[in-house]
């Protein structure tokens, strides 16, 4: 879902610049397109100090519903024939990566490290708090851990694109970051 999301807002950036590319390129940028935009906005929303819990879902439906606007204006190509062996190709791969959770839901975990603990940590944080929210010193002393993660961006500009994209996720699913 999050896939077809980000390749629907990517192809209407695309029709709307309308670079020289052919028309399959012009679907293989999409979703990569959709990211950029979407982190780009987000980034820009939580810097001015809203949760991503507030704004997540809002956001969603708006670029969803201005990006069918603008697909329905533009009327892009879709090459269904020559697109069908990605698509297939694209939906074995999930399939096969996710296979667990056909079987477990989302009560398994595949692969848990330290890296993930901390995308999740810090995408909690985002979930919650504006970008530059500084933590007050009882969640820091054990109330709340994500908070830890203010230093990691608010003071030393560390990348937050992964993170503020499990934000999004969890904000507009209900689930819990890990999940």
């Amino acid at each position: 879902a999050l896939f077809a999301f980000l390749t629907v807002i990517g192809r209407a950036v695309v029709s709307l610049l309308r670079p020289r590319l052919g028309i399959l390129w012009g679907w293989f940028l999409s979703p990569t397109v959709g990211l950029a935009l979407l982190i780009v906005t987000m980034t820009r929303l939580n810097i001015w100090g809203l949760p991503v819990k507030t704004f997540g879902p809002w956001l969603a439906g708006g670029l969803l519903l201005a990006a069918i606007g603008v697909l329905w204006w533009r009327k892009p190509v879709f090459p269904w024939r020559q697109l069908r062996p990605y698509a297939l190709l694209t939906l074995l791969f999930v399939v096969y990566a996710g296979w667990p959770m056909f079987r477990f839901g989302f009560n398994w975990i595949s692969y848990g490290n330290d890296d993930m603990a901390n995308y999740c940590l810090a995408a909690d944080r985002f979930l919650h708090h504006g970008y530059y929210d500084l933590p007050e010193q009882t969640e820091l002393e054990g109330r709340d851990y994500s908070q830890h993660y203010w230093f990691m961006h608010g003071l030393q500009q560390i990348r937050p694109g992964s993170e503020l994209m499990l934000a999004f996720a969890s904000s507009v699913t209900g689930l819990n970051p890990h999940e």
